[in-house]
């Protein structure tokens, strides 16, 4: 092989390798292209989904808050009913057992108190004649 066949053998060479490299380099953007509006349909069908979804969750949602206001109406109710239970059934044997009851313990309270107001007036009257006296 003489030197002008190996020049136009490199020549040749490089021009399909430049070739070769352009189309890889074509291919590239093209897969690049490709992935983008592939990215931009699988956008507008998880937007289109998104959409279908939304009365879904609201209806979702509105049924989990109705839920939600009855369990807690009837667990307020519940725990009304136990109070009032477990104090009717306390005063009960409160009485059985001749103790007194919290009612009691008021009435009682109250009448102390009216007994200290008159113990007062009283003592203060006997000061009263006492000091007119001497």
């Amino acid at each position: 092989m003489n030197e002008a066949q190996t020049h136009e053998t490199f020549d040749r060479a490089r021009r399909e390798l430049r070739d070769a490299g352009r189309t890889l380099w074509l291919a590239g953007l093209g897969a690049v292209a490709e992935v983008e509006e592939g990215s931009e349909r699988l956008d507008q069908w998880l937007d289109r989904m998104a959409e279908r979804g939304r009365p879904i969750d609201e209806r979702q949602k509105k049924a989990f808050e109705e839920i939600e206001e009855r369990t807690g109406s009837t667990v307020r109710e519940m725990k009304k009913l136990f109070e009032d239970t477990v104090h009717y059934e306390s005063k009960n044997l409160l009485k059985r057992l001749g103790l007194m009851t919290r009612d009691d313990v008021k009435v009682l309270a109250a009448r102390i108190d009216s007994l200290a107001a008159k113990v007062d007036e009283l003592v203060a009257s006997h000061a009263i004649a006492a000091a007119e006296k001497t």
